[in-house]
């Protein structure tokens, strides 16, 4: 293989590799357009009111995807709220707690309403990601 053959394979597997890692950090949330946020909820047995931002996220975030993890000892309920308007009710727990939601981000006000019913031990967090 001559040298000119070599570098531009070289460029070429170089140039995938550079794709294969921007694809990769994209896909797992890390693109700055695309930072994975997390709160932490300590205090299951007292109402919480979480306000979600796109603050450093890019502008062109056309939807808010959220997990709620972690591990109650009783029962709590989470609000949705979307410029205002109630969206959606999920009831959590008791024990381990794993509760997708989300939706369209068409607006600059996103609101969680966490309400214990009867929980009062345990933690949980709450992640979310603006997508495109």
């Amino acid at each position: 293989m001559t040298t000119i053959m070599r570098s531009i394979v070289r460029k070429a597997l170089l140039a995938l590799f550079l794709f294969a890692v921007l694809a990769l950090a994209n896909y797992y949330g890390l693109w700055p357009g695309n930072l994975k946020r997390e709160i932490h909820l300590s205090e299951v047995g007292q109402e919480s009111i979480l306000r979600l931002t796109n603050i450093g996220a890019h502008r062109g975030a056309e939807r808010i995807d959220i997990l709620i993890s972690g591990n109650i000892d009783g029962r709590a309920v989470v609000c949705q709220s979307i410029g205002g308007e109630k969206a959606d009710v999920h009831e959590i727990g008791p024990g381990k707690v794993s509760q997708r939601m989300g939706g369209p981000w068409n607006s600059s006000s996103y609101t969680l309403q966490y309400k214990p019913i009867d929980a009062k031990n345990g933690q949980l967090k709450v992640r979310y990601n603006f997508r495109d």
